[in-house]
């Protein structure tokens, strides 16, 4: 796998350690020749992230030298990892090789594109480019990406990723008060548990506020788990090992009308994971197919090593191709329209608001598999089951 990370931080400091030196006329952004622009490399990506402008910088060979954070959340990404090294035309929905412009060729407006994101979903945006002499050392060319006249969709969706992110915020925030809150009411409903007799007519009351404590405190967990960045303890784990942990628990939690199966590959190789969270985020994804089998039916769980070429990680956009172990999780149950199936990662969305779901499960799980560097994809129909594949 050719994993290449622009050494951006370094470029910055060396050239603030060099700006005392240099002169007024290299500070500014002037053409050097008709070959192309000399912009300062500590001046330009910072400029365009605060402007909050989608772009990202080619090579001459067509692969993605830097992508700006308004680009990452454009194409549905998160890590600039997933993005940086690749060729840009994996990201096209044409796949077309990008044309880098001629040497005498001027800042030019190169039309609307159709580009694809993370999800599959496709977008159209213009693409205006400019050619650089100079950006870490190497000829380049700035692209930036805006909605083509008449759309909102590309605003539209930065602004649902900013409000997303201040929603983690502010649930960060208020999820450690209330946990302090809870706390106390726990401690103070055991103390009286334990000091009143179990006959006494308020005992099975204190009970009461004790069970409800403790779920609030679990929901508030979830809250945090999902809201923070949670250190990940990895180690090589036997994907197998952990799944027949978790089938011990939900053999022993599950409905009897619902059957468990599996078909777990012998020579699975071990990956570097977190057991304890990758656990809770395939139980989060079981919980969510026993729930969509009201009237009973079946579970399957299964496991495999695959092989992604370079075309087969294109499908899965933001994976690299390699060596995976995969997972699908397949229930027998009612099934999403696809309206739904948008929307099952986003955090708080529930189709279960009557049955008290919290919409965090499935986000959970999605964050938690993401932080592994692996991708959850979900295929349904109504009334023909769920699969979900890791």
């Amino acid at each position: 796998m050719n994993h290449w990370n622009p050494p951006l931080r370094k470029n910055i400091l060396t050239h603030r350690a060099s700006k005392l030196r240099s002169s007024s006329r290299e500070r500014t952004v002037e053409p050097q020749n008709s070959n192309g622009w000399i912009l300062p490399e500590s001046a330009l990506c910072p400029f365009l992230e605060m402007a909050e402008v989608p772009f990202c910088i080619l090579h001459v060979d067509g692969s993605i030298m830097y992508a700006g954070k308004s680009f990452l959340q454009l194409l549905g990404h998160s890590d600039a990892l997933e993005i940086n090294g690749h060729a840009f035309c994996d990201f096209l929905v044409d796949h077309k090789p990008f044309e880098f412009p001629k040497e005498d060729q001027s800042p030019v407006s190169n039309g609307e594109i159709q580009l694809k994101r993370k999800s599959g979903e496709v977008i159209s945006v213009s693409l205006s480019t400019m050619r650089l002499s100079s950006f870490q050392n190497k000829e380049a060319l700035l692209c930036i990406f805006k909605e083509p006249s008449g759309k909102k969709w590309i605003s539209d969706q930065l602004l649902h990723s900013q409000k997303l992110a201040a929603l983690g915020q502010l649930t960060s925030g208020i999820a450690h008060d209330f946990n302090n809150l809870i706390s106390g009411i726990i401690g103070c409903a055991s103390i009286l548990l334990s000091e009143i007799d179990p006959q006494n007519p308020v005992y099975q009351d204190i009970q009461t506020i004790l069970s409800a404590s403790q779920k609030a405190a679990d929901l508030v967990g979830r809250l945090l788990a999902y809201s923070r960045e949670v250190p990940y303890q990895k180690k090589p784990t036997s994907i197998n090992a952990l799944i027949q942990d978790l089938l011990n628990m939900l053999t022993r939690t599950f409905r009897k009308d619902i059957e468990i199966r599996t078909r777990l590959d012998k020579d699975l190789p071990a990956v570097e994971a977190d057991a304890n969270y990758l656990q809770q985020a395939l139980l989060n994804i079981c919980l969510n197919a026993r729930d969509a089998m009201p009237k009973g039916g079946q579970l399957t769980i299964t496991t495999k090593s695959v092989y992604l070429s370079p075309q087969m990680a294109e499908e899965k956009s933001g994976l690299l191709p390699g060596i995976y172990v995969q997972i699908r999780i397949r229930d027998t149950g009612i099934g999403m329209d696809p309206e739904t199936q948008k929307k099952i990662f986003e955090p708080f969305f529930t189709t279960k608001q009557d049955q008290g779901g919290n919409g965090l499960g499935l986000a959970i799980a999605y964050e938690v598999i993401k932080k592994h560097r692996g991708g959850i994809f979900v295929k349904s129909k109504q009334g023909k089951g769920t699969v979900f594949e890791i």
